[in-house]
C-alpha cells in the first residue's frame, strides 16, 4: 500500500508555506488572484524569500537541494 503522508521535511514545507499565507494573503485576495490567473508581484517575492524558487535547483549549483523534497514518488 502507497502511504500518501507528507515526510518531516515536506511537513515543514507545507507547514511554512500555510503560516506566510495566513499572515499575508486574505481567502478575498487569494480569489482575486485565482480569477485573474496571475500572481502578484509581492507573492512571488515571498515565495522567493522562502526560498521555493530554489528547491528544483541542486544544491551544488545554488539551490536549497531539496529538489526530491516534492517527488511523492521517492516514497
Amino acid at each position: 500500500m502507497v502511504d500518501f503522508s507528507f515526510t518531516e521535511e515536506q511537513e515543514l514545507i507545507r507547514e511554512g508555506l500555510h503560516e506566510w499565507c495566513e499572515k499575508n494573503r486574505s481567502l478575498e485576495k487569494i480569489g482575486e488572484i485565482d480569477e485573474k490567473h496571475e500572481a502578484p508581484k509581492e507573492v512571488i517575492k515571498g515565495m522567493a524569500d522562502l526560498g521555493f524558487f530554489m528547491m528544483t535547483i541542486p544544491k551544488e549549483h545554488g539551490g536549497t537541494g531539496a529538489e526530491g523534497t516534492l517527488n511523492i514518488q521517492e516514497q
